[in-house]
């Protein structure tokens, strides 16, 4: 329950736009990366974060929208359960690649539109 406003979890969640839900996602999958790779480490997450977020800009809105449905997955995968980050395997801690919203959206539509992602 949420302490301060009163209101269940499933009532706030109804209520944050599902944007901001994929985006927060993101953050915490990111966050963990950048705590787990210590080549990563000396970089500054946010500014990792900021780069990702805004070259999705320059992707057609299918890209976009499916690196957010990816995203969403995969932040429900790992954390809906409530899981002890112990228990949580490290090499499932990604973000997706270009080239796995690129199979995503392969496996959803037709071969012959593969030059436009």
């Amino acid at each position: 329950m949420g302490s301060q406003s009163g209101m269940t979890d499933r009532q706030i969640d109804k209520r944050v736009d599902g944007f901001l839900l994929v985006r927060i996602a993101y953050l915490r999958l990111s966050t963990l990366i950048n705590h787990l790779s210590t080549q990563q480490r000396h970089i500054s997450q946010w500014e990792q974060i900021d780069f990702r977020l805004l070259s999705m800009h320059n992707f057609p809105v299918l890209f976009s929208d499916t690196f957010n449905l990816l995203v969403s997955r995969k932040d429900h995968a790992l954390f809906a359960h409530n899981p002890q980050f112990a228990n949580i395997m490290r090499e499932d801690i990604t973000c997706p690649t270009d080239q796995d919203i690129r199979d995503a959206i392969n496996q959803t539509i037709d071969p012959a539109m593969d030059d436009m992602v």
